[in-house]
């Protein structure tokens, strides 16, 4: 799967939590080449807790995934 080809949002979304630090991303790095769906990205931040602890950055992550 190329970054081209991504959903937009979810390169977005994920563009985002490396900037503020995201120390799982390799475990979103996964989910995002298998092909993970935008309810499996959300599933994921909402689950994770490293994400977790910027609750509110995390809420308007989600709220772009699931427009």
């Amino acid at each position: 799967l190329t970054w081209c080809k991504l959903d937009k949002i979810i390169r977005d979304v994920f563009v985002d939590t490396i900037y503020q630090g995201n120390r799982a991303a390799p475990e979103m790095v996964k989910i995002v080449a298998r092909g993970g769906s935008r309810s499996e990205i959300i599933q994921y931040l909402e689950n994770d807790l490293t994400l977790s602890r910027d609750s509110r950055r995390n809420e308007i992550r989600i709220r772009s995934l699931r427009k």
